[in-house]
């Protein structure tokens, strides 16, 4: 696991860092796949935002269903930077990806391999799917 965080892309370090923050602002003590997807969804420059503007999706809505799965997630009354960690979704999640990062050739792991590799996953189709094709969401990333 240590060697994929040596292997990601700025955006996706910045990625789970902001994840990391809104986990810790939600008082979850673990980062969640969701998390990311919420942070993906705020930073006005990362790739989903370019990916859904271009495709004329509404994000609020997007965000608004984020923001209460997140709210849904176990929480715990001390939750500090030092005691948060990455759950094994997330952990599992960036194991998916490093596999397309792979496929691709590319050597590090980006934002748009992340959200390939987890596109068919429950918890992206449930709550992204419900909004747009991820089928077209995947052929818009990987043109980019």
């Amino acid at each position: 696991m240590s060697n994929i965080l040596e292997k990601l892309t700025h955006q996706m370090t910045e990625t789970i860092e902001s994840g990391l923050s809104l986990a810790l602002h939600n008082k979850n003590p673990e980062v969640e796949p969701i998390h990311m997807v919420w942070a993906l969804l705020t930073n006005s420059g990362s790739v989903l935002n370019q990916v859904l503007n271009k495709m004329g999706v509404d994000k609020a809505a997007i965000e608004l269903d984020v923001v209460s799965q997140a709210k849904k997630l176990p929480t715990a009354s001390s939750v500090t930077k030092e005691s948060i960690k990455l759950s094994q979704n997330t952990v599992r999640s960036l194991q998916s990806a490093e596999g397309v990062m792979a496929a691709n050739g590319d050597k590090y792991l980006s934002v748009d391999a992340w959200i390939v590799a987890n596109l068919n996953d429950a918890w992206f189709r449930e709550i992204v799917g419900k909004y747009i094709d991820l089928m077209e969401l995947r052929k818009n990333l990987e043109a980019m």
